[in-house]
């Protein structure tokens, strides 16, 4: 299967952002698999104690999160074709576990890089990820992948973050906050996504003490983590979020919606023999507020963690 109208798309994009943004194009179904299966396994219910133990660690230690996955996509059994660059390589050790000064002297130094090593850098890029896309675009079974694939790093991040940022519309630490101060909506929310959340000595201190109201609330919450399934529409959407705030933050131009929605449509026509992408809305007014609401939600983010070099 040939990715000619993807292609085509990227032409007259900024390089690391367009393929950026070919990867979260391709991506909706593989997240709502794993998410599905995520809620229909319970984690929770089949962790062991030491396990637990880590879980929850992770509330705090958001960066061991990164250095996870980044252990995680070199694992020689996975022979991920992106990490065989060598830029590439450096620049995901440095976004993933290199701390915000790492962070600004890779950006300044990228800056300096010289227009024929520049070239020499795309030219291996481009052929790298022209690569993974073709061996993604093959037609090959979809792998189930549960959380005894997987560390739990990855997982949690799923699990997690991944249910904040499309059921709530919120960053899991900003939830996770609140909840600590007390904030009773705050833990319900969390607690529907991961009962796990009580061994927080401070969110379990609110739990138990809460008012009788509110403490019924709560414990249905807890008896009754949600089962509802995440919407392909609703992943697409805040994806193409990112997408925009990412070429406002990285890329040399900005796209509008108008070029987002273009890019599933293509991806829509190589991948699924189908003229325009089915999951998202067809009114162009919606589709533009829904990008404009998620690229508010996700410009922060990516402000924060791909900081400008001056």
């Amino acid at each position: 299967m040939s990715l000619e109208n993807t292609k085509q798309w990227a032409k007259d994009k900024d390089g690391l952002s367009a393929y950026v943004a070919i990867f979260l194009g391709m991506s909706p179904y593989a997240i709502q698999n794993f998410c599905t299966q995520l809620i229909e396994r319970e984690v929770h219910t089949v962790l062991s104690k030491s396990d637990i133990d880590a879980w929850t660690k992770l509330y705090k230690k958001h960066r061991l999160l990164c250095k996870a996955l980044y252990q995680y996509l070199q694992r020689e059994d996975d022979n991920w074709i992106l990490l065989q660059s060598k830029p590439i390589r450096l620049f995901s050790r440095i976004f993933l576990t290199g701390t915000l000064k790492q962070r600004q002297r890779l950006l300044r130094a990228m800056g300096t890089v010289t227009e024929e090593k520049g070239r020499e850098y795309v030219k291996e890029l481009n052929a790298a990820i022209s690569s993974w896309l073709e061996d993604l675009a093959q037609d090959k079974p979809t792998k189930n992948i549960t959380h005894e694939s997987l560390p739990l790093e990855p997982v949690f991040l799923l699990k997690i973050y991944a249910f904040c940022w499309l059921e709530y519309g919120e960053h899991f630490t900003t939830i996770y906050r609140k909840a600590r101060q007390g904030d009773f909506e705050a833990i319900e929310k969390l607690l529907r996504i991961d009962p796990l959340i009580l061994h927080d000595k401070f969110i379990r201190e609110h739990y138990t003490t809460a008012p009788e109201a509110i403490s019924h609330l709560l414990q249905t919450a807890y008896n009754n983590p949600r089962k509802s399934i995440l919407k392909v529409s609703q992943i697409k959407s805040s994806l193409c979020g990112f997408i925009s705030a990412f070429f406002e933050h990285v890329g040399q131009q900005a796209v509008t919606p108008m070029q987002i929605r273009e890019l599933f449509d293509s991806l829509a026509r190589d991948l699924e023999r189908k003229s325009i992408d089915e999951d998202l809305p067809d009114e162009y007014d919606a589709f533009r507020k829904a990008v404009k609401r998620y690229h508010k939600f996700w410009l922060p983010i990516i402000t924060a963690t791909l900081p400008r070099h001056s």
